[in-house]
Protein backbone atom coordinates (compact mmCIF):
# COMPACT_ATOMS: atom_id res chain seq x y z
CA UNK A 1 0.00 0.00 0.00
CA UNK A 2 2.78 2.10 0.79
CA UNK A 3 4.75 1.47 -2.42
CA UNK A 4 1.73 2.22 -4.25
CA UNK A 5 1.29 5.86 -2.93
CA UNK A 6 4.99 6.26 -3.39
CA UNK A 7 4.45 5.78 -7.34
CA UNK A 8 1.18 7.94 -7.09
CA UNK A 9 2.74 10.82 -5.76
CA UNK A 10 5.92 10.29 -8.62
CA UNK A 11 3.64 10.24 -11.30
CA UNK A 12 1.86 13.44 -10.29
CA UNK A 13 5.25 15.20 -9.68
CA UNK A 14 6.42 13.93 -13.28
CA UNK A 15 2.93 15.02 -15.07
CA UNK A 16 3.49 18.48 -13.09
CA UNK A 17 6.68 18.92 -14.17
CA UNK A 18 5.90 18.29 -17.72
CA UNK A 19 3.33 20.64 -17.81
CA UNK A 20 5.84 23.49 -16.60
CA UNK A 21 8.07 23.11 -19.22
CA UNK A 22 5.34 23.13 -21.92
CA UNK A 23 4.10 26.16 -20.66
CA UNK A 24 4.74 29.07 -23.32
CA UNK A 25 7.89 31.37 -22.11
CA UNK A 26 5.04 34.34 -22.63
CA UNK A 27 3.18 33.05 -19.50
CA UNK A 28 6.47 32.51 -17.32
CA UNK A 29 7.51 36.46 -18.27
CA UNK A 30 4.69 37.08 -16.87
CA UNK A 31 6.07 36.57 -13.39
CA UNK A 32 8.86 39.08 -13.51
CA UNK A 33 8.26 42.61 -12.13
CA UNK A 34 7.69 45.16 -14.90
CA UNK A 35 10.88 47.50 -15.79
CA UNK A 36 10.81 50.94 -14.13
CA UNK A 37 9.98 53.33 -16.71
CA UNK A 38 12.65 55.77 -17.68
CA UNK A 39 12.22 59.26 -16.80
CA UNK A 40 11.71 61.77 -19.33
CA UNK A 41 13.93 64.91 -18.94
CA UNK A 42 12.66 68.81 -18.69
CA UNK A 43 15.57 71.04 -19.44
CA UNK A 44 15.38 74.89 -18.24
CA UNK A 45 17.90 76.97 -19.46
CA UNK A 46 20.62 78.10 -16.33
CA UNK A 47 19.08 81.64 -16.44
CA UNK A 48 20.25 81.97 -12.64
CA UNK A 49 21.27 79.72 -10.07
CA UNK A 50 20.34 75.83 -10.39
CA UNK A 51 19.07 76.27 -6.70
CA UNK A 52 16.27 78.83 -7.91
CA UNK A 53 15.89 77.46 -11.47
CA UNK A 54 14.82 73.90 -10.41
CA UNK A 55 12.72 74.70 -7.69
CA UNK A 56 10.95 77.27 -9.28
CA UNK A 57 9.68 74.97 -12.43
CA UNK A 58 8.54 71.82 -10.12
CA UNK A 59 5.44 72.60 -10.69
CA UNK A 60 5.51 72.16 -14.49
CA UNK A 61 7.22 69.19 -14.45
CA UNK A 62 4.69 67.84 -12.06
CA UNK A 63 2.01 68.77 -14.31
CA UNK A 64 3.63 66.94 -17.23
CA UNK A 65 4.45 63.83 -15.04
CA UNK A 66 0.68 63.10 -14.23
CA UNK A 67 -0.20 64.38 -18.06
CA UNK A 68 1.95 61.78 -19.50
CA UNK A 69 1.90 59.46 -16.40
CA UNK A 70 5.81 59.02 -16.75
CA UNK A 71 7.97 59.91 -14.64
CA UNK A 72 9.28 63.55 -15.58
CA UNK A 73 13.08 64.62 -14.37
CA UNK A 74 13.33 68.42 -14.03
CA UNK A 75 17.75 69.55 -15.09
CA UNK A 76 19.29 72.20 -15.85
CA UNK A 77 23.20 72.62 -16.90
CA UNK A 78 26.27 74.57 -15.86
CA UNK A 79 26.62 77.08 -18.55
CA UNK A 80 25.16 78.10 -21.92
CA UNK A 81 27.07 75.52 -24.02
CA UNK A 82 26.95 72.28 -22.10
CA UNK A 83 22.65 73.17 -22.10
CA UNK A 84 22.96 73.87 -26.11
CA UNK A 85 24.65 70.26 -26.56
CA UNK A 86 22.30 68.98 -24.21
CA UNK A 87 19.44 69.93 -26.26
CA UNK A 88 21.27 69.16 -30.02
CA UNK A 89 22.02 65.78 -28.52
CA UNK A 90 18.43 65.28 -28.13
CA UNK A 91 18.72 64.53 -24.14
CA UNK A 92 15.23 66.76 -22.78
CA UNK A 93 12.57 65.92 -24.57
CA UNK A 94 11.20 69.06 -23.26
CA UNK A 95 13.16 72.20 -22.74
CA UNK A 96 12.74 76.04 -21.77
CA UNK A 97 15.64 77.98 -23.78
CA UNK A 98 16.88 81.47 -23.71
CA UNK A 99 15.85 83.22 -26.55
CA UNK A 100 19.83 83.33 -28.95
CA UNK A 101 19.89 79.63 -27.79
CA UNK A 102 16.28 79.04 -29.55
CA UNK A 103 16.54 80.61 -32.37
CA UNK A 104 20.00 79.05 -33.25
CA UNK A 105 18.29 75.27 -32.78
CA UNK A 106 15.42 76.31 -35.17
CA UNK A 107 17.68 78.02 -37.89
CA UNK A 108 19.70 74.87 -37.40
CA UNK A 109 16.89 72.46 -37.84
CA UNK A 110 17.24 70.95 -34.60
CA UNK A 111 14.11 71.47 -32.85
CA UNK A 112 10.88 71.96 -33.16
CA UNK A 113 8.83 74.91 -32.14
CA UNK A 114 6.59 74.78 -28.74
CA UNK A 115 5.65 78.07 -26.74
CA UNK A 116 7.26 81.40 -25.73
CA UNK A 117 6.79 82.98 -22.45
CA UNK A 118 5.24 86.27 -23.06
CA UNK A 119 7.76 87.81 -20.22
CA UNK A 120 10.41 90.04 -21.79
CA UNK A 121 14.02 89.10 -22.10
CA UNK A 122 16.57 92.37 -22.28
CA UNK A 123 19.40 93.85 -20.80
CA UNK A 124 19.42 97.22 -18.41
CA UNK A 125 22.70 99.05 -18.41
CA UNK A 126 22.70 100.28 -14.63
CA UNK A 127 25.35 103.11 -13.41
CA UNK A 128 25.68 104.71 -10.16
CA UNK A 129 23.42 107.85 -9.84
CA UNK A 130 26.03 109.95 -8.71
CA UNK A 131 28.20 109.13 -12.11
CA UNK A 132 28.14 111.08 -15.35
CA UNK A 133 27.72 107.61 -17.16
CA UNK A 134 24.17 107.83 -18.94
CA UNK A 135 24.82 105.71 -22.18
CA UNK A 136 26.89 102.59 -23.06
CA UNK A 137 28.83 104.95 -25.31
CA UNK A 138 29.96 107.30 -21.95
CA UNK A 139 31.76 103.63 -20.58
CA UNK A 140 34.45 103.86 -23.58
CA UNK A 141 37.18 102.30 -22.18
CA UNK A 142 35.47 101.89 -18.57
CA UNK A 143 34.89 97.91 -17.27
CA UNK A 144 31.33 96.69 -17.07
CA UNK A 145 30.33 93.91 -15.03
CA UNK A 146 27.49 91.59 -16.79
CA UNK A 147 26.58 87.44 -16.52
CA UNK A 148 28.92 84.60 -18.11
CA UNK A 149 29.60 85.00 -21.48
CA UNK A 150 26.87 83.15 -24.01
CA UNK A 151 23.84 83.83 -21.46
CA UNK A 152 21.48 86.40 -23.17
CA UNK A 153 22.13 89.08 -21.68
CA UNK A 154 25.93 88.81 -21.72
CA UNK A 155 25.83 88.28 -25.64
CA UNK A 156 23.00 91.12 -25.44
CA UNK A 157 26.41 93.06 -24.58
CA UNK A 158 28.83 92.03 -26.54
CA UNK A 159 25.90 92.41 -29.82
CA UNK A 160 26.06 96.12 -28.78
CA UNK A 161 29.64 97.02 -28.98
CA UNK A 162 29.89 95.19 -32.08
CA UNK A 163 27.57 97.31 -33.54
CA UNK A 164 29.06 100.69 -31.94
CA UNK A 165 32.26 99.84 -33.60
CA UNK A 166 30.91 99.76 -36.56
CA UNK A 167 30.63 103.68 -36.89
CA UNK A 168 33.69 104.24 -34.72
CA UNK A 169 36.51 102.11 -32.56
CA UNK A 170 34.91 101.67 -29.13
CA UNK A 171 36.31 98.88 -26.56
CA UNK A 172 35.09 98.46 -22.41
CA UNK A 173 36.39 95.84 -20.31
CA UNK A 174 33.60 93.29 -19.62
CA UNK A 175 33.81 91.80 -15.84
CA UNK A 176 31.77 88.55 -15.74
CA UNK A 177 30.20 87.17 -12.70
CA UNK A 178 28.36 84.21 -11.91
CA UNK A 179 24.79 85.80 -11.22
CA UNK A 180 23.00 89.23 -12.05
CA UNK A 181 23.50 89.91 -8.30
CA UNK A 182 27.24 89.47 -8.22
CA UNK A 183 27.41 92.36 -11.36
CA UNK A 184 24.74 94.47 -9.70
CA UNK A 185 27.09 94.18 -5.91
CA UNK A 186 30.06 94.73 -7.75
CA UNK A 187 28.90 98.41 -9.48
CA UNK A 188 27.45 99.19 -5.60
CA UNK A 189 31.54 98.32 -4.43
CA UNK A 190 32.42 100.53 -6.98
CA UNK A 191 35.02 97.63 -8.89
CA UNK A 192 32.91 98.36 -12.19
CA UNK A 193 32.18 101.88 -13.60
CA UNK A 194 28.43 100.05 -14.61
CA UNK A 195 26.13 96.65 -15.02
CA UNK A 196 24.70 94.95 -17.66
CA UNK A 197 21.63 92.70 -16.36
CA UNK A 198 18.48 91.68 -16.62
CA UNK A 199 15.47 92.61 -14.64
CA UNK A 200 15.83 91.43 -11.48
CA UNK A 201 12.89 89.07 -9.95
CA UNK A 202 14.03 88.56 -5.87
CA UNK A 203 12.48 91.54 -4.00
CA UNK A 204 16.09 92.19 -1.78
CA UNK A 205 18.03 92.62 -5.15
CA UNK A 206 15.63 94.80 -6.09
CA UNK A 207 15.81 96.82 -2.35
CA UNK A 208 19.71 96.63 -3.01
CA UNK A 209 19.24 98.39 -6.25
CA UNK A 210 17.04 101.14 -4.94
CA UNK A 211 19.95 102.53 -2.76
CA UNK A 212 22.54 104.05 -5.50
CA UNK A 213 22.04 102.31 -8.87
CA UNK A 214 19.96 103.44 -11.59
CA UNK A 215 18.72 102.22 -14.94
CA UNK A 216 19.95 104.84 -17.61
CA UNK A 217 19.41 102.57 -20.93
CA UNK A 218 17.78 99.94 -21.94
CA UNK A 219 18.39 97.26 -24.95
CA UNK A 220 15.95 97.96 -28.01
CA UNK A 221 15.89 93.91 -28.41
CA UNK A 222 14.25 91.96 -26.37
CA UNK A 223 12.95 88.77 -26.82
CA UNK A 224 11.26 85.74 -25.10
CA UNK A 225 12.41 82.64 -23.27
CA UNK A 226 11.17 79.60 -25.61
CA UNK A 227 9.93 76.01 -24.74
CA UNK A 228 11.30 73.47 -27.55
CA UNK A 229 11.33 69.65 -28.34
CA UNK A 230 13.68 67.54 -30.20
CA UNK A 231 13.17 67.74 -33.86
CA UNK A 232 13.84 63.60 -33.59
CA UNK A 233 10.18 63.33 -31.67
CA UNK A 234 8.57 64.65 -34.95
CA UNK A 235 6.14 67.79 -34.48
CA UNK A 236 3.03 65.77 -33.25
CA UNK A 237 5.26 65.27 -30.04
CA UNK A 238 6.08 68.94 -30.15
CA UNK A 239 2.30 70.02 -30.56
CA UNK A 240 1.37 68.01 -27.95
CA UNK A 241 3.58 69.38 -25.52
CA UNK A 242 2.24 72.72 -26.34
CA UNK A 243 -1.26 71.89 -25.26
CA UNK A 244 0.14 69.93 -22.51
CA UNK A 245 1.99 73.64 -21.68
CA UNK A 246 -1.38 75.56 -22.44
CA UNK A 247 -3.29 73.15 -20.25
CA UNK A 248 -0.93 74.29 -17.21
CA UNK A 249 -1.34 77.83 -17.83
CA UNK A 250 -5.39 77.52 -17.46
CA UNK A 251 -6.15 74.77 -15.33
CA UNK A 252 -2.91 74.72 -12.97
CA UNK A 253 -3.52 77.27 -10.04
CA UNK A 254 0.37 77.04 -9.72
CA UNK A 255 1.27 78.90 -12.79
CA UNK A 256 1.17 82.57 -12.10
CA UNK A 257 3.31 81.45 -9.09
CA UNK A 258 6.45 80.00 -11.51
CA UNK A 259 5.85 82.63 -14.03
CA UNK A 260 6.34 85.06 -11.27
CA UNK A 261 9.34 84.02 -10.39
CA UNK A 262 10.96 85.26 -13.35
CA UNK A 263 9.88 88.78 -13.75
CA UNK A 264 7.27 89.67 -10.69
CA UNK A 265 5.58 93.30 -12.39
CA UNK A 266 5.32 91.40 -15.93
CA UNK A 267 2.40 89.10 -16.11
CA UNK A 268 3.26 85.72 -18.11
CA UNK A 269 1.87 83.50 -20.17
CA UNK A 270 2.53 80.95 -23.02
CA UNK A 271 2.24 81.78 -26.66
CA UNK A 272 3.12 80.51 -29.90
CA UNK A 273 6.41 81.11 -31.26
CA UNK A 274 6.48 82.45 -34.80
CA UNK A 275 8.66 83.40 -37.54
CA UNK A 276 9.70 87.14 -36.66
CA UNK A 277 10.34 86.05 -32.69
CA UNK A 278 13.40 83.74 -34.85
CA UNK A 279 14.21 86.42 -37.16
CA UNK A 280 14.76 89.63 -35.06
CA UNK A 281 17.29 87.07 -33.48
CA UNK A 282 19.59 86.60 -36.01
CA UNK A 283 21.74 89.46 -36.00
CA UNK A 284 22.36 88.61 -32.10
CA UNK A 285 23.15 84.84 -33.11
CA UNK A 286 25.26 85.25 -35.93
CA UNK A 287 27.68 87.21 -33.62
CA UNK A 288 27.47 85.20 -30.48
CA UNK A 289 28.42 82.03 -33.05
CA UNK A 290 31.10 83.96 -34.35
CA UNK A 291 32.49 84.96 -31.11
CA UNK A 292 32.38 80.94 -30.49
CA UNK A 293 34.85 80.18 -33.82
Amino acid sequence: MFVARIACVRFVLSGLLIIGLTLPMATLADTTPPARQQALKLGIYPYTVTTRVLPAWRPLAKHLQQSLEQPVMLVSAPDTGSFTERAVNGDYFLYLSAPHVAAWLDQQGSANRVRKLTIPAYGRLLTLEQTRYRTLEDLAGRTVATVRQGTFVAELLDFQVAVLNKTKPFTITIEAKPTHAGALRALLNGSVDAAFIAPIPHPHLLDLQAKAAVTVQRTRLSSNGMFLAPVSLGTEHAQRMGRLLDTFETENSATSTVLNTLVPSVPGQFAPINDEDIARLSPLVNNWRRGLN
